[in-house]
């Protein structure tokens, strides 16, 4: 809930008189207004992977939606305006999807080595793998559908 004075102006509050008449004279504003939003997101990816060859479908996407409701009341010297305010954004769909094939080759080996005495043996284990794999396909989308003439700032005359 919002509530304000618009278009004010100076008034000289103090000892002379008719300064509540031009305190009336200011316009009042009473206004609500109310965001409603939802979305819906889904992932999912298969893949796969065997000594040979790698390979993955990815996709991700997300739909979603906004309302917009309000009401306003100006007063101002014994008169009153109301407006409302309705706005459906629409519906928003967005997503990605890719599609990966190649190999990834994997490589582990160990070793040793001596810290001092013919006792004292150390050992490191080691991995290298090099990604073979290939974007064969991608892209993202975004589309919305339904969408109302006006906006969030579209008041209307009750």
């Amino acid at each position: 809930m919002q509530f304000g004075v618009e278009n004010a102006a100076t008034i000289a509050i103090g000892s002379g008189a008719g300064w509540e008449k031009a305190f009336d004279r200011l316009p009042t504003v009473f206004q609500a207004d109310t965001k409603i939003t939802g979305r819906l997101r889904i992932e999912a990816k298969v893949g796969v992977d065997t000594w040979l060859f790698d390979g993955s479908v990815e996709a991700s996407g997300s739909i979603g939606t906004e309302w917009h409701f309000g009401g306003r009341i100006t007063e101002n010297v014994g008169s009153q305006n109301t407006e409302t305010l309705y706005w459906f954004e629409g519906l928003r769909v967005q997503g990605n999807y890719a599609v990966r094939a190649g190999a990834v080759e994997t490589d582990r080996g160990t070793g040793s080595f001596e810290t001092g005495p013919a006792t004292s043996v150390g050992q490191t284990i080691t991995t290298a793998a090099v990604d073979n794999r290939t974007v064969l396909l991608s892209g993202r989308f975004d589309e919305s559908f339904f969408v109302a003439e006006g906006g969030p700032n579209d008041w209307q005359e009750a």
